[in-house]
């Protein structure tokens, strides 16, 4: 089982896999959802790109969603521009990763506490290239990884979840972390690549990551 921080927020997986779901929709119902785990949204910083909670303590969430088609600006924004700099190692050109630090960056500002970091597929890639504090934790989900990626360093305070069989964070096997900090979901190294790249599996963990 992974060690909790005192210092950030405890996530239990369920929390995790619910908050994840909640990036990719509108704020109404991403509210709902972060009313489950007690948590207040924060309509003012969030938007379709990441969704901003705040526990009970005052510890800001940020969530940031992974790439979605809905509408032709998300189709062009993520899959036009964001995925394709994954791919070819060419992200820090990526106007999402601003984004995702300048977003990061006013949290930081109004709340002054340790931020959690959360982001699935792009999401994923974006939290992790957020320039963060010493005590913020970041929790990725079958992240984005990129040719730019082979072989890098990941922060010892963040924590890679990943389905057996998914196909989009396969190169995260060549990244350096610490040990327990690569998790991969039991039970998911067979199946449609598609279903298990979904935020749907998180829950069977069943411990805290942060």
């Amino acid at each position: 089982m992974v060690k909790s921080n005192p210092k950030a927020s405890k996530l239990k997986t369920e929390e995790i896999e619910d908050l994840i779901k909640a990036s990719y929709k509108n704020s109404k119902d991403a509210e709902k959802i972060g009313k489950k785990y007690n948590l207040t949204f924060d309509a003012i910083l969030s938007s379709p790109e990441q969704k901003i909670f705040i526990d009970q303590k005052g510890k800001p969430i940020l969530v940031a969603r992974g790439s979605q088609a809905t509408n032709i600006k998300n189709l062009i924004r993520d899959w036009g521009i964001s995925d394709p700099l994954i791919a070819i190692g060419a992200s820090s050109y990526d106007p999402r990763q601003k984004r995702t630090q300048d977003i990061y960056d006013k949290v930081v500002k109004k709340y002054k506490k340790p931020v959690a970091l959360l982001g699935h597929s792009l999401g994923g890639h974006l939290v992790e290239s957020v320039n963060t504090g010493k005590n913020d934790k970041i929790v990725t989900y079958n992240k984005a990884v990129g040719i730019g990626d082979i072989g890098k360093k990941i922060k010892d305070t963040q924590y890679d979840i990943r389905t057996g069989g998914d196909l989009v964070s396969a190169l995260g096997v060549t990244q350096q972390r610490k040990k327990d900090h690569n998790i991969i979901v039991p039970n998911t190294k067979f199946g449609n690549p598609i279903t298990l790249h979904s935020p749907d599996f998180i829950s069977r963990i069943g411990h805290k990551i942060i």
